[in-house]
């Protein structure tokens, strides 16, 4: 009888230890597809570690060493026969038996990072779906919008589940699925400059269902861009632009709707974009540079003095000079001519190397003290506050030489003007057959000059004489 029980029972343990016994989980993984493959999580593991596929029995080989030498003298009993006593019957090793950790229960075991476990052998995490439409300003249907969705935990008011990058149809249509219950926002994001960002709060999904409705109409969008320079004309890099908006306690304050955030590129550019129409500043902050503090359109480092301005509709242009809080500003006014960058500079320092304006027609005189009059300046000049210096200017004289163009010569072929100055009184050649029409800028085509005409022509230049045939 002992033999016979002993044979069971080593039947019975390589039947246990040998035969995987199947289980399969559902994770579902927040931002990712739900992953539904069964796994053994009781077979032993294999030399490196992982536990054979679950439909693949272990090797022989790989069995326990108790299973390849039971034999029938040495096999224990069966604890469950009534004839066998304690003392017959030989401990199992440990090391003959599963480990614990390979039969644990599902549930006994960590979900990973952002995964969401359901139990061993339980159903599947029910998830439902949002179906919308989106319209643009026009309520034509919006193609191309990507739709972002989010899921807020409340217990701790943090974002738990998100899905992104969803597009709509050509009909405006979307439909969002693998949505565990709970109240969504969701976010649109047109690919049209011309439409604004927008996003729709408190959709709920609710027992695995369908949500429809989730209809959106875009709004007007707007674009600000421009370019970020020091005082001294330098571009700035790696400048954070934010754009503003009044709260409802009037303050300026941050901009969620749209592209609303920019840093500068290395010439200095900006672009925010898919902003909603409205009143605007900007606040500029320099954090590559010690010298420049957070400061506001309009060159103030107070928000209460920022200069604002508002779009309806297109782009609009702010370029922008940063300001030196530990720095005086010299800043040298053209009058007329090209612009000239200014100058930082700290206090009782000479101004050093002046820039040389340029303007069109005109002799550059120096930098003064006034638009008219003052007190030329030089190099040496120290700078004890934020000034402005003027450009003084001279005109230039040209010759105007008169071409008849086939009529009668007249007295004066030539007249000198100042660049500026009206051409004043001017001869009338006569042509037998022809009526004479003015004089113009070029022999066929070009611009017609009269007496109250200025001189536009920085350099010495001829007028032609226009004539109509009587008989025409």
């Amino acid at each position: 009888m002992k033999k016979t029980i002993a044979i069971i029972t080593a039947v019975l343990v390589l039947f246990c230890l040998g035969a995987p016994v199947q289980s399969q989980s559902f994770v579902y993984a927040y931002g990712a597809e739900e992953t539904d493959a069964a796994q053994d999580l009781t077979a032993p593991a294999d030399e490196d570690g992982d536990a054979p596929p679950a439909d693949e029995t272990a090797p022989e080989e790989d069995e326990p060493a108790a299973e390849e030498t039971a034999t029938e003298e040495d096999a224990p009993a069966d604890p469950a026969e009534e004839t066998a006593t304690e003392e017959d019957l030989p401990p199992v090793p440990a090391e003959e038996t599963a480990p614990a950790e390979e039969a644990a229960p599902l549930e006994d075991a960590a979900p990973g990072p952002e995964e969401e476990s359901i139990g061993l052998l339980s159903a599947p995490l029910e998830t439902g779906s949002i179906k919308g439409t989106v319209t643009d300003a026009g309520g034509s249907p919006a193609a191309g919008v990507t739709i972002d969705a989010a899921r807020i935990n409340p217990q701790d008011g943090e974002w738990d589940f998100h899905v992104h990058g969803i597009k709509t149809a050509a009909n405006g249509s979307y439909t969002v699925t693998g949505l565990p219950d709970g109240t969504y926002t969701l976010y649109f994001y047109p690919s049209n400059a011309g439409h604004a960002n927008g996003s729709r709060t408190g959709v709920v999904v609710s027992g695995g269902g369908e949500t429809a409705g989730a209809d959106f109409s875009l709004k007007t969008g707007v674009t600000i861009k421009g370019t970020v320079k020091s005082f001294a004309g330098k571009a700035a890099a790696k400048v954070e632009v934010f754009a503003l908006k009044k709260n409802s306690a009037g303050v300026w304050d941050t901009v969620e709707i749209g592209n609303s955030y920019a840093i500068t590129d290395s010439k200095g550019r900006y672009t925010l974009s898919h902003l909603e129409t409205g009143t605007y500043t900007l606040q500029f902050c320099y954090q590559a540079s010690k010298e420049y503090e957070v400061q506001y359109f309009g060159r103030t480092y107070e928000s209460k003095k920022a200069k604002s301005f508002s779009i309806s509709g297109g782009t609009k242009t702010a370029d922008y000079l940063l300001k030196d809080s530990k720095k005086l500003e010299v800043t040298f006014n053209s009058k007329g001519g090209l612009a000239v960058a200014g100058k930082s500079l700290k206090s009782g320092a000479k101004i050093g190397t002046l820039p040389k304006a340029k303007r069109a027609g005109y002799t550059f005189n120096g930098w003064y003290t006034k638009a008219s009059g003052g007190i030329k300046i030089t190099k040496t000049e120290k700078i004890k506050k934020n000034i402005t210096y003027y450009a003084q200017w001279t005109a230039n004289s040209y010759k105007v030489t008169f071409n008849v163009n086939g009529g009668e010569p007249i007295p004066a072929k030539t007249k000198i003007l100042k660049f500026g100055d009206a051409y004043g009184k001017l001869a009338k050649p006569v042509q037998e057959g022809y009526t004479f029409k003015g004089w113009y800028t070029k022999k066929t085509g070009g611009v017609r000059i009269t007496a109250q005409s200025k001189v536009e022509t920085a350099k010495n230049h001829t007028l032609y004489a226009r004539w109509k045939d009587i008989e025409e």
